[in-house]
């Protein structure tokens, strides 16, 4: 049976489609099936918080009643709902693991049915009994033979510092998401939409910096509401809080049914924040489901500052097509096999490293393995998309390769260059680039860690006359929290115009800020 599975960062449907989730959150017992899709229609998705002591059986009727219609059921351990520490060990992690085992087994023949892990796991003292609670709940759901998505809760619902810590632990695991929780505080209780949505942003590329062996994780906001403390009154900017995660476009599970002050139904039917939360999930339910636009493969080659990327599908037949890739004529990595169908409008990017520099290139994608039985449908094809070399793409048009051959991709040299690097600290640093004022796209990120001597990338294709020209790198999200381990950074280590590389074009940049340099071409 299909499964739900993880492509690109994202979550896709047993159809192949993607799959936002657009829920809510409850407690056992709190409503039942029908009176949850009746109360948000179009509903998708519901975060079962429950416990390992609870009812099976009532757990089985929200599950089989909600499945049925075609709406996930993530079940949830919420034994803790805070605390410092309460992550499980020992027997009662055996215990826990155990609990989540028999539940896999149970449902492996239902994807509908998702698991996550422990709720707002903490132990300030011992980080990596939080990575070792999840690998166990993962590996148990896995030993009892289901593929089922599982969402990893981050630390405290809000960081991912020891995932970080521990991320050899998730890269092996495959068909797994993020599920991370946004409340008022994580902006300090601002009322500015932008400080709003900079912190959910802040939280989730925190959440991502950690990847899976499906590579980016997707993420699932698997709380929000407009109360930090579920009592009293809400937050200063809680119902802002709660249009900024609607309006974020991931995934989102709305906190809860009937939960204190975020209570999203009571006596007189759907509460304020309610109201807010049906008209999302309504929304999405109108929406057309898309494809994703690729299907990715583990990068196959090596090291260096540049990186490329093709866009490749195949027909198979008898196999799937192979491609051996070249730079400027010498081969890349290893050989690449195709597995996205051509016929289905899919597509597979593969992800190539190494030491080409910005100046303009040769791309090769030779076809190895032709293969035809004497018609359309016994024809094994390979199909060259697009490609990209350090953002630039090629002026190369798509090539079908109908039996062993060569395409040939041209992409040409990249008029501005920045090669970047960062300290990274809940998340990666962010900058733009303007030249002579002019904002070059929109904000990107640095992954290159300065520490360990790595160096990005970033080509623009702006070009520049002859003259003196002022380039200037923002740095956009700095982040400290008082020691050299816990500050994010950004460094410029130089500048190239037209393949030449400018004296005077070397910064660092400690705090939020703009560094302005003159280059003259």
């Amino acid at each position: 049976m299909a499964q739900f599975s993880v492509a690109s960062g994202q979550i896709i449907d047993p159809n192949g489609n993607q799959f936002i989730a657009r829920g809510i959150n409850t407690f056992l017992g709190q409503a039942d099936a029908a009176t949850i899709m009746k109360t948000f229609p179009g509903i998708n998705a519901v975060r079962l918080a429950t416990t390992p002591s609870a009812d099976q059986g009532a757990i089985d009727t929200l599950v089989q009643g909600l499945t049925s219609k075609g709406v996930v059921v993530v079940i949830e351990d919420h034994s803790s709902s805070g605390g410092n520490p309460n992550t499980s060990s020992g027997q009662a992690l055996t215990n826990e693991a155990n609990w989540f085992a028999g539940l896999a087994g149970k449902y492996q023949n239902n994807p509908y049915v998702w698991f996550g892990t422990a709720n707002e796991p903490d132990n300030t003292a011992n980080l990596a009994a939080i990575p070792a609670q999840e690998a166990a709940i993962y590996n148990a759901i896995r030993g009892a033979g289901s593929n089922a998505m599982v969402l990893m809760e981050m630390r405290g619902g809000f960081t991912n510092d020891a995932a970080q810590q521990s991320a050899s632990t998730y890269a092996g695991m495959k068909n797994v998401a993020w599920d991370t929780h946004y409340y008022g505080w994580v902006s300090k209780y601002s009322t500015d939409p932008a400080a709003i949505a900079k912190g959910l942003q802040d939280q989730i590329a925190n959440a991502q910096s950690v990847k899976s062996a499906d590579g980016t994780m997707p993420v699932v906001i698997g709380e929000y509401g407009p109360s930090t403390t579920g009592s009293g009154n809400y937050d200063a900017n809680g119902l802002q809080v709660v249009q900024a995660v609607d309006d974020s476009g991931y995934g989102t599970l709305a906190w809860a049914w009937s939960a204190g002050t975020d209570t999203l139904v009571n006596s007189s039917g759907l509460t304020d924040f309610g109201q807010m939360v049906a008209k999302h999930i309504a929304a999405g339910a109108s929406a057309p489901s898309t494809p994703p636009p690729t299907t990715p493969t583990t990068p196959v080659a090596g090291s260096g500052t540049d990186t490329l990327q093709l866009s490749l599908s195949e027909d198979a037949w008898q196999g799937d097509a192979q491609a051996v890739i070249t730079v400027d004529g010498k081969a890349v990595g290893s050989t690449v096999t195709v597995t996205a169908a051509h016929a289905q409008g899919k597509s597979q990017t593969v992800t190539l490293t190494g030491q080409w520099g910005p100046g303009a290139h040769d791309i090769g994608i030779q076809f190895i393995n032709d293969a035809y039985g004497g018609t359309a449908a016994t024809d094994r094809n390979l199909y060259f998309n697009g490609a990209t070399l350090d953002g630039r793409p090629s002026a190369t048009p798509a090539a079908a390769l109908y039996s062993n051959g060569t395409a040939h991709a041209k992409t040409e040299a990249s008029p501005l260059v920045l090669h970047l690097s960062e300290d990274a600290y809940l998340g990666d640093a962010q900058f733009t680039v303007a030249v002579d004022g002019k904002t070059l796209g929109a904000a990107q990120s640095v992954t290159a860690s300065h520490a360990k001597g790595a160096v990005q990338n970033f080509a623009f294709g702006q070009a520049m006359a002859a003259g003196t020209h002022d380039v200037a790198v923002s740095f956009l999200n700095d982040a400290y929290a008082g020691t050299a381990a816990t500050d994010r950074n950004l460094y410029v280590s130089s500048i190239d115009v037209n393949g030449s590389a400018k004296t005077g074009t070397t910064a660092t940049l400690l705090s939020t800020s703009t560094q302005h340099f003159s280059v003259v071409v």
